[in-house]
């Protein structure tokens, strides 16, 4: 077992660099209120190392938001889920410890921050999976989440973990998923329509 401290400069900054994969609606709502959190009965927020986890979720795998977490950092064993735990701390709970710290030989069930965490905490990236990024050519309610979804990690927003479930109901009736306007879907649409007949036109340029 080893302590953050004794990992090369190299593989911290690689522990700083976590991903949570969900649904585009999700990702939106996450971004929106500026607040994360999960359903488990710790409300604790999870995240993995790998920006594409090979975990079975409840909910569709369309985006991946990539953070950066800028605080203290504590390796753990999966066994310690039992001790206490403090806000503003990246937790990663560690299933197999190599000989010597170093990231190869590590594996990992996953990154975590509890309730009540501030600070630390920024998104920086968002990764459409191919499917959803095709949906988006088709369909103007994914293109408009997918829109705001870039242009909210553009500004690489803080993301706290609320503490209560008062705070988390308030979130939750502040932040529905989203809708949009008939206007702004038929903007979305003629965009899709436009782009498509560009790719028309690039394709016959190139067989010609």
């Amino acid at each position: 077992m080893f302590h953050f401290c004794e990992f090369s400069e190299k593989d911290q900054r690689r522990f700083r660099q976590i991903y949570h994969m969900t649904s585009a609606d999700t990702a939106l709502r996450i971004l929106r209120s500026q607040s994360i959190w999960s359903t488990d009965a710790d409300q604790m927020a999870n995240f993995s190392l790998n920006q594409d986890p090979v975990d079975q979720l409840d909910e569709p795998r369309e985006v991946s938001l990539g953070f950066y977490f800028d605080g203290p950092i504590e390796l753990i064993s999966l066994q310690n889920q039992q001790r206490g735990f403090e806000p503003d701390v990246l937790y990663i709970f560690v299933t197999n410890w190599p000989w010597e710290p170093k990231l190869k030989g590590l594996e990992v069930w996953a990154a975590r921050l509890v309730p009540g965490s501030q600070k630390h905490l920024v998104c920086e990236s968002a990764v459409f999976v191919r499917d959803f990024n095709d949906r988006a050519k088709s369909n103007s309610y994914a293109r408009l989440v997918q829109r705001e979804i870039q242009a909210a990690v553009s500004c690489k927003p803080r993301i706290f973990v609320p503490e209560t479930d008062a705070e988390r109901d308030q979130i939750q009736g502040r932040y529905p998923s989203a809708k949009y306007s008939l206007l702004e879907r038929i903007k979305a649409w003629l965009d899709i329509k436009l782009e498509s007949r560009r790719e028309d036109r690039m394709q016959n340029d190139r067989a010609a």
